[in-house]
């Protein structure tokens, strides 16, 4: 038996009880890059200011900063420095500060954050505290990438909870997950999916330029809500179109983001477009005089 199948052996009569949740911890692990965790962060920072939940950020990502420099007021930035590991134990104490953290981190840290994990027992440390880890997984059709989902998997099994999250823009197709015994033992587990469309270029590109005249990183969140910004309205309209999608997403898995009290208060998700009617080619046309 191996140590991870230990571990779980050991968890699985505490979280059979279910204890209440009370905080969460939302992070990635995977090892490659370029798969979108930091638009996904992103997202997941303007939707929780959307539904007024208290939340705090690390930005484990020092040569970009973009997490930090896009909410300033919530996110941290962490420095590893020479002992990642203990770096990362250290931001895993700190985890409960809040009713959600969130951490971006770059890439090829998955392994510091397993062997923290596993040292700590975050899992069931976090369970005597009232909380509970969720991973987002990114998956992609590409082996490298897969391993890494199969290997954060099996290294924690029912010990945390997971989130799919399918970024159609950095992989249109999930062909290597969709059907696979990977999604079957995930889905199993209770993990949840999402997608996460492609921004249209008619809105990214505004929006890059926006927050190059104004200085600082000016969140999709902000572009919506701050009507006094000089955004075209169109691009607007087109980063609000995505949030919406984006939001339907997370709301649908409200209860693997957020503790039970303030899951209760989001309403159950809806498609945000109703499904199209079927058109019968002609039904408005008079064919009698035919």
């Amino acid at each position: 038996m191996s140590n991870a199948d230990r571990l779980q052996t050991a968890l699985e009569p505490k979280y059979m009880k279910k204890p209440e949740v009370k905080w969460r911890l939302v992070l990635p692990i995977q090892r490659k890059g370029d798969l979108g965790k930091s638009s996904e962060a992103e997202a997941f920072g303007c939707y929780l200011n959307h539904r007024g939940v208290e939340w705090r950020g690390f930005d484990l990502d020092s040569d970009n900063r973009s997490y930090s420099s896009r909410f300033p007021k919530e996110v941290t930035l962490a420095e590893l420095g020479r002992e990642p590991v203990d770096a990362v134990i250290a931001l895993l104490k700190r985890a409960g500060e809040a009713k959600v953290t969130k951490w971006d981190v770059r890439a090829h840290m998955a392994d510091w954050i397993l062997e923290a994990l596993r040292l700590t027992r975050f899992p069931e440390q976090a369970a005597d505290r009232g909380g509970r880890l969720t991973v987002v997984l990114f998956p992609q059709d590409n082996m490298e990438v897969m391993n890494d989902m199969d290997e954060a998997a099996e290294s924690l099994g029912k010990t945390v909870d997971y989130l799919i999250v399918k970024n159609r823009f950095k992989s249109a197709d999930t062909k290597m997950y969709d059907g696979s015994e990977l999604q079957k033992d995930l889905i199993g587990m209770g993990a949840g999916e999402m997608e996460m469309p492609v921004l249209l270029a008619s809105g990214k590109n505004p929006l890059a330029k926006l927050s190059l005249t104004q200085g600082r990183n000016v969140t999709l969140g902000e572009a919506v809500k701050n009507n006094d910004l000089p955004l075209d309205f169109m691009a607007r309209f087109v980063i609000e179109d995505w949030l919406k999608r984006v939001y339907y997403g997370y709301d649908k898995n409200v209860g693997l983001l957020l503790p039970p009290v303030d899951a209760a208060k989001v309403a159950p998700a809806k498609e945000e477009e109703p499904e199209a009617k079927l058109r019968r080619s002609g039904r408005r046309i008079n064919i009698s005089n035919l």
